[in-house]
C-alpha cells in the first residue's frame, strides 16, 4: 500500500538488488539455531560475503548494531526503546570495518544475537522494526509455539509505546490483519492517547487511510457489513472526505438503503473540492451516485436536475442517459425519456468501439516490441 516511508522504499530496493547475484551464492558456513531457524553464511563469488536466516525456506537478511545496545534497551540504562531508535541516533557512527573484515567472527556474532533475541522471547525491540516482524511473522505462519503465542503481544506492545515510526510500519505492512475490528480501534484510541500532540496529525493520517482502504478491499470483495464498519471510522477520523463520503455512499446504494445513500452523496457534492483530480473526479461520482439514489427514491425532478449538474461535468457520461432517461419515464414525459434512451445507447456504442479500437491499438504496440 501506499503508506509504505521512503526510507522503507529504499531498503526494499536495495533487498531487491541484491537477489540476482545472491542466486549464485553458495553456503559458507550453516548454523542450526532451532528446528524452524538457519543461519547460513553465504558467499558470491570474491564479491562479499553475507548472512542470511531462514525461516524453513524463507530467507531474510539480519542487521544489526551490537549487543551494548541490547542491554541497554533492556535494562533501560538508556532511553532506547527499540533498535530502531538505536539506528536513528547511531547510524553512521558504528565501526563496521572492523567487524566486516572476518566473515566468520561475523558468523558466530550473529548467532550469538539471534539465540539473545529468541532467549528473550522474540522480543521485536532488539531488532530493526523490517527484520523483527518479518521474521516473527514467518516463525507465526511456520508454527513455532512462541511466535504463535507472542506475535499478537509484541504488535500490540510496539502500538503501546507510542514510537510513530514502528506504528506506521506496522499499519502500512499489514499487520494488523491478524487482529479483528474492536481491537484494531482499541488500539487506535490507545494509540492516540500515547502519541501526544506532536505526532498526533501524522498518526491520525495512518489510521484514516488504512481505515479507508482496509473498507474499500471489504467493499471491492463484497463484504459490505465490513466495509460499512471501516468506512465509517475512516470519517470520524476525516469527517469531510469526498472520497471516503462517496464510497461509503455507494456502499449503502448497493444495499438498497438509498435514504442513507442519499444523505452521504448530498454531503459529499456540498463540501469544497481541492485542485486536485481525485477530488474532482470523487465529486462527479458523488453527483452520478446522487442522481441514481433520487431515482431510487422517486425524486425524479431531483434526479433530472443532478444528472443534468453531473453531464455538465462530464459530457460523456454514458449512464447518466440511463439514469436522465430513467427518471423522464417517472414523470410520464416519455417523449424525453425515449431520447435519452437513444442518446444513452448511442454513447455506450461509441464508448465500445473506443474500448476496441483502444485493445487493437495496445495489441499491436505489444507485437512490435516483441519483433523489436
Amino acid at each position: 500500500m501506499m503508506l509504505i516511508s521512503s526510507k522503507l522504499r529504499i531498503r526494499k530496493k536495495l533487498r531487491y538488488s541484491l537477489k540476482n547475484p545472491c542466486e549464485e551464492a553458495i553456503v559458507r558456513r550453516e548454523f542450526l539455531i532451532n528446528q524452524f531457524l538457519t543461519l547460513r553464511l553465504m558467499d558470491v563469488g570474491n564479491i562479499f560475503t553475507y548472512p542470511v536466516l531462514s525461516v524453513n525456506d524463507r530467507k531474510f537478511n539480519i542487521y544489526e548494531f551490537s549487543f551494548k545496545e541490547i542491554f541497554e534497551i533492556l535494562n533501560g540504562i538508556k532511553n532506547y526503546s527499540c533498535l530502531d531508535e538505536v539506528s536513528r541516533d547511531l547510524s553512521g557512527t558504528y565501526d563496521w570495518k572492523k567487524f566486516m573484515g572476518d566473515p566468520d567472527t561475523m558468523f558466530w556474532i550473529y548467532s550469538d544475537y539471534i539465540k539473545a533475541w529468541i532467549d528473550n522471547n522474540y522480543d521485536t525491540r532488539l531488532l530493526l522494526k523490517d527484520d523483527a516482524f518479518p521474521i516473527l511473522k514467518a516463525l507465526y505462519e511456520a508454527g513455532d509455539t512462541k511466535a504463535r503465542e507472542v506475535f499478537k503481544l509484541e504488535i500490540t506492545k510496539r502500538f503501546l509505546s507510542g514510537y510513530l515510526p514502528v506504528i506506521t510500519y506496522l499499519i502500512s505492512e499489514g499487520y494488523l490483519k491478524y487482529f479483528e475490528f474492536g481491537e484494531i480501534i482499541w488500539l487506535f484510541k490507545q494509540c492516540i492517547e500515547i502519541v501526544g500532540s506532536h505526532n498526533y496529525s501524522a498518526l491520525k493520517t495512518q489510521i484514516f487511510w488504512f481505515l479507508r482502504d482496509t473498507g474499500n478491499n471489504y467493499f471491492y470483495n463484497e463484504n459490505f457489513e465490513k466495509a460499512i464498519k471501516y468506512l465509517n471510522d475512516a470519517l470520524k477520523f476525516c469527517p469531510f472526505d469526498i472520497e471516503t463520503l462517496n464510497q461509503l455512499g455507494v456502499v449503502y446504494l448497493m444495499r438498497g438503503e438509498y435514504e442513507l445513500a442519499k444523505t452521504l452523496f448530498e454531503l459529499a457534492i456540498m463540501l469544497p473540492s481541492s485542485d486536485d483530480n481525485l477530488s474532482k473526479i470523487s465529486k462527479r461520482e458523488a453527483l452520478c451516485n446522487l442522481g441514481k439514489s433520487y431515482n431510487r427514491l422517486h425524486l425524479f425532478n431531483k434526479a433530472i436536475t443532478t444528472c443534468n449538474k453531473a453531464m455538465d461535468l462530464y459530457r460523456d457520461h454514458v449512464n447518466m442517459w440511463g439514469q436522465i432517461a430513467i427518471a423522464y419515464e417517472g414523470i410520464g414525459d416519455f417523449k424525453r425519456a425515449k431520447e435519452a434512451q437513444k442518446s444513452f445507447k448511442k454513447k455506450k456504442n461509441k464508448t465500445k468501439i473506443k474500448l476496441k479500437r483502444r485493445r487493437i491499438r495496445l495489441l499491436l504496440l505489444k507485437i512490435r516490441r516483441k519483433n523489436g
